[in-house]
């Protein structure tokens, strides 16, 4: 006699499935990534699998097998040096699949985050974003599947919703609200009724 096993859970939301609990570093007053280097990850309910490496001295350095991180609640303007401080905590940066950088002080997106093609979570909010056109940038991660942007002054510009999902149609969740195929048409709709108009 065959067992029949239950569905797994839909692909809609198999994004979240294989990240990990974030390296924290959440309320640190950091005024540039760069200065996470100086602190250790928040402590959390979560274990991190570290691995100890050695330098050509012989020191040991630290790194986490993790692929999130969490650098929400600081003062970050600008992502100058992300990539040395990716190198500095994580294993492996090129898996970084959720980043979080929501309540700082970022006006524009800066097009390091592209180096990171696995990026599936973004979270933007409660940040100074004034211009539509920063989003195009974000169109070249082909993973992205969730994003947050509510709270940046590009919410209060008239369809702000539909320029989002038109510029991203393979977004599941915009602001935690879910995308369906009506929001995916819309926008379409919208982003061609903007065209004829110029």
């Amino acid at each position: 006699m065959t067992s029949k096993t239950k569905p797994t859970v839909s692909a809609a939301i198999d994004a979240d499935n294989d990240i990990t609990s974030p390296l924290d570093f959440s309320y640190k007053c950091l005024a540039g990534i760069q200065d996470a280097m100086e602190e250790e990850p928040r402590a959390g309910p979560h274990k991190f699998i570290r691995v100890e490496k050695y330098d050509e001295a012989g020191n040991v350095k630290v790194k986490y097998k993790a692929n999130s991180l969490r650098f929400c609640y600081n003062a970050i303007s600008d992502l100058q040096s992300f990539c040395s401080t990716l190198e500095h905590f994580l294993e492996d940066p090129s898996d970084l699949g959720w980043l979080d950088l929501s309540f700082n002080d970022i006006s524009t997106i800066d097009e390091v985050i592209l180096q990171y093609p696995n990026i599936k979570i973004l979270y933007l909010h409660s940040n100074d974003i004034k211009k539509l056109s920063e989003i195009d940038k974000l169109a070249a991660l082909p993973e992205l599947r969730k994003i947050t942007l509510h709270g940046n002054p590009i919410e209060d510009l008239q369809g702000y919703r539909q320029y989002v999902i038109s510029t991203l149609p393979r977004l599941k969740t915009l602001d935690f609200v879910a995308v369906t195929n009506q929001d995916r048409s819309d926008a379409m709709t919208w982003r061609e009724l903007k065209s004829k108009k110029k």
